[in-house]
């Protein structure tokens, strides 16, 4: 069935990537279809949209399989960062003096001539990097370079990966996030020495950046609008449980922190496995005006699923070539490419709908990580049981990843976002109570329980409170980072959202150096998180929704 301009020779309207011509449509170009005036209702339909195109193309979904490479990647791409504490943890140490042995500090075993011994029966004491590196006597500034490596090699992939991202494409640097991080770790895991540590960690960085963000990106630009938001808590999901499935393999007597570095080995050869039948980005590529490219690659996607697809013209590209006014026959043939020209990630910059969102979500992403890690810190002095601390903080990860999906159903993201600081607000002013009433755990002495006491009580209780108190904090916050993680998918053009992830990460990144010394500096950090919620939920109030077409 063939569709001919008025006036002209015959000659076909769109293309795809074996024959291409410059096309230079007429104004007021007339279409007949089968000898009906193209301006009759009889010969008119719609141009097709790409999220119905995708739709169309779920089959039997056999294409999420391959796509779960991409999913697993993102997921775990945090576990280097969850394992690094138990690869660090020295267990208990005995020191030899006047030829008996006893308990000691990391700072009388250091000292020269001093005998120490490791506890081996103590459940801290693991199979980690504490022989290896020598860590019970290396400075602290050394040790804390194992995790400013990780960092480094994220703020150097942000600065450098993002603007790659949105020119070429999620796949190529999928596809180094991917490669790097299984070269860092294979190389961390048989080499352990602190020359291959710094360095393994630093690409390790650069691949988890890529992971966190770009493969976060790509995983959900595979999937049509409606599938998008629940795939979302999926992987939000998967990545927040990590930690307590890493405490849950201690609590059970699992003693080899090294565990988890082979998972991670796995894991990525799990998705470098699939790298060879992933395309691209079909919404990137539509975001570019590859239109030609764009349905290559969502044939490759049905064929998969076991799905015929029909090429046709998007409407967009109906406007491309003068034809706005006419809609697309459904049996219109593809054969000539024409593509758009698409805006640079200046636009941001110029566009002021994009730019008051794109600083927004920066100030809030540097709130959400700067807290994220602080709350981190703060775990550490909390009493207990390192290993059950570390399970119920990863519970207040894991829960508010499933929850979001709900709150995401239920609500704009924009409306989640708002309540969500609100809700931490709360939970930070519900500490300032604690504190106030704390009387640093003294009980009154003749405090006997049958009067209630608010004081004598949080006293009485400060550890589990305070346990409950970092608990709801965490779980607050975790709630924000999965609706942020989402709300650049939503507010930004794909071809504009790898690089404002990039200026969240760059930003987030330094200011994330000083949570470690806010917790140390201030009597109550947590009045930084109070003030920098209520900012923050002030400055969501302003976000403009809509805005994801606008390029």
């Amino acid at each position: 069935m063939e569709i001919e301009p008025k006036n002209r020779e015959s000659e076909n309207i769109l293309g795809d990537h074996e024959h291409t011509s410059d096309f230079s449509p007429t104004p007021n170009k007339i279409l007949t279809f089968n000898g009906k005036d193209g301006n009759s209702e009889a010969a008119r339909r719609p141009g097709a949209t790409l999220d119905r195109e995708m739709t169309k193309i779920r089959g039997n979904s056999l294409f999420v399989i391959i796509v779960s490479s991409i999913m697993m990647s993102f997921a775990c791409a945090e576990l280097m960062v969850f394992a690094s504490p138990f690869l660090e943890l020295v267990p208990p140490i005995m020191c030899l003096t006047d030829s008996e042995w006893h308990a000691c500090e990391k700072e009388q075993a250091c000292t020269p001539g001093v005998q120490y011994a490791l506890v081996d029966d103590d459940k801290y004491s693991l199979k980690n990097w504490v022989q290896d590196l020598d860590i019970v006597c290396s400075p602290e500034w050394k040790i804390g370079m194992i995790g400013s490596a990780i960092f480094v090699g994220m703020f150097v992939g942000a600065l450098v990966l993002s603007p790659v991202s949105d020119i070429y494409g999620r796949r190529p640097v999928h596809i180094i996030g991917v490669v790097v991080s299984l070269i860092g770790s294979i190389w961390i895991y048989f080499f352990p020495n602190w020359t291959s540590v710094l360095t393994s960690l630093f690409f390790k960085g650069v691949g988890m950046y890529t992971r966190l963000s770009i493969s976060y990106l790509y995983t959900l630009e595979m999937f049509d609008e409606e599938r998008c938001k629940p795939v979302a808590t999926i992987i939000m999901s998967i990545n927040n449980s990590l930690s307590s499935l890493m405490a849950l393999y201690f609590i059970f007597g699992g003693r080899d922190a090294t565990f988890f570095l082979l998972s991670s080995i796995f894991i990525l050869g799990y998705s470098l496995i699939f790298i060879p039948l992933l395309p691209e980005s079909p919404k990137f590529l539509f975001s570019l005006k590859k239109y030609n490219a764009t349905r290559s690659t969502l044939i490759r996607i049905a064929e998969i699923n076991g799905v015929k697809y029909e090429k046709l013209p998007f409407q967009e590209e109906l406007e491309l070539h003068g034809l706005a006014g006419f809609k697309a026959e459904e049996h219109l043939q593809v054969i000539e490419e024409k593509d758009g020209e698409s805006k640079s990630f200046l636009e941001l910059f110029t566009n002021f709908k994009l730019f008051t969102n794109m600083c927004v979500t920066i100030f809030v992403y540097m709130f959400n990580v700067f807290s994220m890690y602080m709350i981190s810190f703060m775990v550490k002095y909390l009493p207990g049981d390192k290993y059950w601390n570390l399970f119920f903080i990863g519970l207040a990860d894991f829960i508010p990843s499933v929850l979001s999906g709900v709150l995401m159903a239920l609500l704009p993201t924009k409306k989640a976002m708002i309540l969500t600081h609100g809700f931490i607000c709360i939970a930070v002013a519900i500490s300032f109570i604690t504190n106030y009433y704390d009387n640093d755990g003294i009980v009154d002495p003749a405090y006997t329980g049958e009067n209630f006491d608010m004081s004598n009580f949080v006293s009485n209780n400060i550890a589990y409170i305070s346990m409950a108190v970092i608990f709801l904090i965490r779980f607050a916050i975790t709630l924000e980072s999965c609706l942020n993680f989402y709300i650049v998918y939503e507010l930004f053009p794909a071809n504009f959202a790898s690089v404002v992830y990039g200026g969240c990460n760059i930003l987030a990144g330094l200011v994330s150096i000083f949570s470690p010394m806010a917790v140390e500096i201030f009597d109550n950090p947590l009045i930084l998180v109070f003030v920098m919620a209520c900012i923050c939920t002030f400055l969501c109030t302003i976000l403009i929704e809509g805005t994801k077409t606008l390029t």
